[in-house]
């Protein structure tokens, strides 16, 4: 029968950046779960039950009406910005 070396134990330097590396995945885990109350994460589409090809002023007319007092949230305006901002636009600058 064959007999196996023993074990070498880790050094400290390259235990401490596994429990490093554990630990961060854990810490990127957690955060990628889906447990934040009041987040936007939803689909807009689904929420207004609107088609793809949508004009935009459309959809966020939609969707400021699902919205308390009819208002848009700044999320909703930073990315209404997004959508109608011209490819063109970004290209010249």
């Amino acid at each position: 029968m064959r007999t196996r070396p023993p074990t070498k134990p880790l050094s400290d330097a390259a235990s401490r950046g596994l429990n490093i590396l554990f630990f961060s995945i854990c810490i990127f885990f957690f955060m990628s779960l889906p447990v934040r109350k009041g987040s936007y994460d939803q689909n807009m589409f689904a929420t207004t039950r609107s088609r793809l090809h949508i004009p935009t002023d459309v959809l966020f007319a939609r969707l400021s009406n699902l919205r308390p007092d009819g208002r848009l949230t700044s999320i909703d305006e930073a990315l209404r910005a997004k959508i109608t901002t011209p490819l063109y636009a970004a290209r010249d600058a």
